[in-house]
C-alpha cells in the first residue's frame, strides 16, 4: 500500500458519508426554495421521483453525515 494512502473499507465508508451529506443538503435546498414560493415541503415532494430516500434521509438528518469541511478533507485525501 501506498504511504498515506486510504483503504477500500475507508474510501467506502466516507463515500457513505459523503453521500449522506448530499441528501442533507439537497434537503435543505428543497426545503429552503419551498419555503420561498410559500409551498409545503411534503406536497410536491411526494410527486417527485425519489421521495421515499429524502423522507428517510430526513428521520436520519444529521446522524452520520460529513460536514462541509469532511467533505473537502475526505476527498483531499481520497486524492492521496
Amino acid at each position: 500500500m501506498i504511504r498515506g494512502a486510504i483503504t477500500l473499507a475507508t474510501r467506502m465508508v466516507g463515500a457513505a458519508r459523503v453521500f449522506g451529506y448530499l441528501l442533507r443538503v439537497t434537503r435543505e435546498g428543497w426545503e429552503s426554495f419551498c419555503a420561498k414560493v410559500r409551498t409545503p415541503v411534503d406536497a410536491i415532494e411526494a410527486l417527485l421521483p425519489g421521495s421515499e430516500i429524502h423522507r428517510k434521509a430526513k428521520n436520519l438528518d444529521g446522524t452520520d453525515g460529513f460536514t462541509t469541511e469532511d467533505v473537502a478533507a475526505f476527498f483531499v485525501r481520497l486524492a492521496g
